[in-house]
């Protein structure tokens, strides 16, 4: 037989050919796979679903999935007496102040690490222009030896935040899209770790020092989120047992995935607030690009945390004034004695809008070409110590670049001069104020102008300085504010090499594993081309009349741009608006980045939804497109009955254990029979583990009840013939008018999974009768459990969060330490899971549309959704993987279905949907943080 995948092959037969194979592998069972045996290189391997199929037709299967939050409250008899207790002994009032003093304590502590991270990086910029510029000034022309200090400074900067990045690598990057996929119910390994924060904190202020075209402020995002998840835990991996023990009881209510992510959503919002000084915009950031559930309880939480956490960043600047809230200082718009803007400008700043818009979308699609080919080049295949290293000389070799463009621009073009502003007058005041004294102990305006101004080599110190090197040498920050508050003309030429330089190098850094921020990077790119665009308004001669200043167009240009870039809106304008501390700039900053919004979404995505896009990670948008998905309903894309295990409401441990290591099910229905009908509820694998590490939930026997009216419908169908016991024990019941019999049923193995439900049904089942004292044999169909015992369940905070063994209850691992710690005693043992399961689970029928599948996957955060057929049996289940794998597939159909969705959707129907998955060649990764089997950690566990 000739291969399907062979050139010439139908696409029909490329896909048939990938369901087929699917299907005879039990990979293809797996739904959410855990992390699987610990690989050879000492990294985690991750469980493969399946194996690519057709590289060349673009067809593959999935290959890296995640585990997901929980966001679902599990209603069971365990966790409704824990909430019941907690009430009566009025501890709930207590944990409400408990949690807004968690939120207090998220703020000032992310202003701290804000603040430790702007004053290093102002001591280490200060340190490294202090080296250089004094060189220049006493060797004028020896303009070689302070480039190469300067290079070789960068490189050493450099070099130690690559080195941090290597031993945590999530901490690449900004960390913004890591935080949207929590956010969004996706746990991805390490991200919330204390090393992660270590690595973040520290190797951004080297990443920016080392004057790469980076910002501090974006990581500050991610930093405030890690700190809100260890604190509000009582834990953070590192920080040892004794510590978790001590605050186990404390922070015990909180230790769940919904309280987690609100807590991760105040920390996120706090980090803005820390770095731009806008509580506020830090609010809108978390509402419209972090958090998938609202509430106004929420709001007020977040609101709080902002608020705290830029008065205490106040503090920490000015202690008295309390008038530099953020990490950044745009300067005060409002002393520089210029009228902001006429009605006329609103055409230029729609013109600038739409030029941001266009400029972010080449910059997204240049940046993602530039990580397609990192991914080539650093594959994930390649041995770890060989990739990282790679990754290392990168970051170095993108430093040498910074440092080489600094060179080119200092000696190799000819000096563009400015003019200084005149000590005294008020554009000079206005400098000052601008640059807040940077440099100066006293604030003094010379010194100010001696430390931003470069006036070597080529102009008069005295009233000139060198634009280009002024903008080269400075950092980010200061290049703001001389941008928006200079009153003069700065040189275009300088400013137009200044901007390409300055984009190029950032596109190729963003990517680069360091820590890095696009908020500031992209402000200073935009502000470069709003200055022009103001410098050559104002040599038109109307503008001569309307007291024009080109700092309004750098301002709406660095808007555009960073809207461009990200997508962002309200909360992008307001925080540049709480920056400016100036509300008349409100309208053109609205109106410019909704236009470079609009602009830019005609092209691609926003930067950090496009790397997610480009990682193929599970992430459920805000809305999707009607169009793909019409006509679609669960059973086109769920998983099949036929595929599926169930457990019995009391199941043999032995039996638990087997089912757990053949498949990776991390969701298991429990129903009264194994063929799926009458469910009960659902168990989750990570409740699993930790159940059977509670021996004291362990019974012998199997306490059932012997239903008198099941033996009646059975004895009128004439299926009693076989069973004179069964004959026996339903006479003397209806003799002594009871309607069911107790008993136990001791070790016996269950009836055979794969067997009819008639054969099943009709199973003997010996049953040893606790009233009467015997043993007889009856049909299994006539046997049913008898109701837990509620005196001798665990609570819900021992069996839901086993803290002494945390670690070791994680993926394949986990379950090998659990069932090595059973004795064959305890195989054969039985529990009841009906105390711990989710009774509650989310059911809609096998015609519940698409759309509104995914609208409750996206606003309620589930794990898993069971399908109902028309008997009321269940009919398949639902993840967050078969949903986006679905979208994805039709809104990238494979070569061959591009014209065709219909015939797409006809070969799909009927099978595993989620079998196939579109998969770009290039592969996927995040900026500067990839995420690959060696760089799991061995205490990640994906299930708590």
């Amino acid at each position: 037989m000739a291969d399907p995948t062979a050139d010439g092959a139908k696409p029909d037969a490329v896909i048939d050919a990938a369901v087929d194979r699917a299907f005879e592998d039990r990979a293809a069972l797996e739904r959410e796979p855990l992390l699987g045996p610990r690989a050879e290189s000492g990294g985690m391997e991750s469980v493969r679903l399946h194996q690519p199929v057709d590289g060349d037709n673009n067809v593959s299967l999935p290959i890296s999935e995640f585990p997901t939050c929980n966001y679902d409250a599990c209603e069971n008899a365990s966790y409704k007496e824990y909430k019941e207790a907690l009430y009566e002994t009025g501890n709930a009032g207590t944990y409400n102040v408990l949690r807004w003093g968690l939120v207090l304590v998220i703020g000032m502590l992310t202003a701290a690490v804000a603040y430790f991270i702007d004053q290093m990086v102002e001591k280490l910029t200060h340190m490294k222009n202090s080296q250089v510029i004094s060189l220049l000034e006493e060797h004028p022309d020896n303009l070689a030896a302070a480039m190469l200090r300067l290079l070789l400074i960068n490189a050493g900067f450099v070099a130690v935040a690559a080195l941090l990045v290597a031993a945590a690598p999530v901490a690449g990057g900004s960390g913004i899209p890591e935080i949207k996929c929590y956010l969004n119910g996706l746990k991805l390994p390490r991200v919330l770790e204390l090393q992660t924060l270590v690595a973040k904190a520290v190797g951004v202020l080297f990443s920016v020092s080392g004057g790469l075209p980076c910002g501090k402020e974006g990581p500050m995002i991610h930093s405030g989120a890690i700190i809100a998840a260890g604190i509000t835990q009582g834990k953070l991996p590192y920080y040892g047992t004794k510590f978790e023990d001590t605050l186990h009881s404390a922070f015990l209510p909180f230790r769940d995935d919904k309280n987690k992510r609100d807590f991760v959503s105040c920390g996120a919002a706090a980090g803005v607030s820390a770095a731009f000084g806008a509580p506020v915009g830090g609010v809108l950031f978390a509402l419209e690009e972090g958090c998938s559930y609202w509430d106004t309880v929420l709001t007020w939480r977040i609101f709080f945390g902002s608020i705290v956490c830029a008065f205490s960043m106040a503090l920490f600047n000015t202690r008295h004034t309390l008038n530099s809230p953020g990490m950044i200082n745009f300067g005060d718009f409002s002393t520089a004695g210029f009228i902001p803007f006429q009605p006329i400008e609103v055409i230029w700043f729609l013109l600038i809008g739409a030029l941001g818009g266009l400029g972010g979308a080449a910059f997204n699609a240049v940046n993602m070409k530039i990580t397609a080919w990192r991914k080539r080049v650093f594959p994930t295949s390649a041995k770890l110590k060989r990739r990282r290293a790679a990754k290392f000389l990168e970051a170095i070799a993108v430093s040498l670049l910074v440092s080489c463009s600094i060179w080119v621009c200092v000696a190799g073009v000819p000096p563009r001069c400015s003019t200084r502003p005149v000590p005294g007058n008020e554009s000079a005041a206005a400098i000052v104020v601008a640059f807040g004294g940077y440099g100066a102990p006293n604030g003094a305006a010379e010194d100010v102008n001696s430390e931003a101004y470069v006036s070597v080599p080529g102009c008069d110190g005295a009233r000139e300085f060198n634009t280009l090197a002024t903008l080269q040498l400075n950092s980010a920050a200061s290049t703001l504010r001389l941008l928006f508050h200079f009153d003069g003309n700065l040189d275009p030429v300088a400013l137009l090499i200044h901007g390409v330089i300055y984009l190029i190098i950032m596109v190729v850094t963003y990517g680069v594993a360091v820590p890095s921020g696009l908020f500031v990077p992209s402000l200073v790119g935009g502000a470069v081309f709003g200055r022009i665009i103001g410098q050559l308004v104002k040599q038109i001669p109307y503008a001569t009349f309307l007291n024009l200043h080109p700092g309004t167009y750098a301002l709406v240009g660095s808007a555009a741009f960073l809207a461009g870039v990200c997508r962002l809106t309200f909360s992008l304008a307001v925080i540049l608006i709480e920056a400016t501390r100036d509300i008349a700039y409100a309208l053109p900053l609205m109106l410019t980045i909704m236009t470079a919004k609009m602009v830019g979404d005609l092209f691609n995505k926003g930067i950090y939804d496009e790397h997610i896009e480009f990682r193929h990670l599970a992430f459920l948008e805000h809305s999707i497109a009607r169009q793909p998905v019409r006509n679609t309903t669960v059973a086109d894309f769920m998983t099949k009955r036929r595929r599926l295990v169930a457990f019995n409401p009391v199941e043999r441990v032995g039996n638990i254990i087997d089912v757990l290591r053949r498949y990776s099910f991390c969701g298991i229905p429990v129903c009264r029979d194994h063929l799926l009908g009458g469910q009960d509820g659902l168990m989750t694998r990570s409740r699993l583990l930790a159940l059977l590490t509670k021996r004291s939930v362990f019974r012998r026997h199997r306490r059932v009840v012997v239903e008198v009216s099941a033996l009646t419908t059975m004895s009128h169908e004439g299926l009693l013939a076989g069973f004179p016991d069964a004959q026996r024990v339903w006479d003397r019941c209806a003799a002594a008018g009871m309607d069911h019999a107790v008993g136990e049923v001791g070790q016996a193995a269950l009836p055979d999974l794969t067997e009819s439900e008639q054969v099943k049904r009709m199973t003997p089942l010996c049953v040893w009768l606790t009233g009467s004292q015997e043993e007889v044999t009856l049909p299994y169909g006539a046997v049913h459990d008898a109701p837990s015992d509620v005196g001798a369940m665990v609570p819900w905070n021992e069996f839901c969060y086993p803290f002494t063994d945390y670690r070791r209850l994680k993926g394949e691992e986990g379950l090998r330490w659990v069932a090595g710690a059973l004795s064959a005693e305890d195989m054969n043992s039985f529990v009841d899971l009906r105390p711990y399961m989710n009774p509650q689970p989310f059911l809609v029928p096998d015609t519940f549309s698409f759309e509104r599948c995914y609208a409750l996957f996206r606003s309620v955060g589930m794990r898993h959704m069971l399908v109902i057929g028309a008997d009321h049996s269940i009919a398949g289940i639902v993840t967050r993987y078969d949903l986006w794998n679905r979208l994805h597939l039709l809104e990238h159909p494979p070569e061959g279905y591009k014209n065709d969705r219909g015939r797409l959707v006809r070969v799909l129907r009927g099978r595993q949907a989620s079998a196939l998955r579109f998969s770009e060649k290039s592969g996927g990764g995040f900026g500067g943080s990839e995420f690959s089997d060696d760089d799991i950690p061995d205490d990640y566990n994906p299930n708590f």
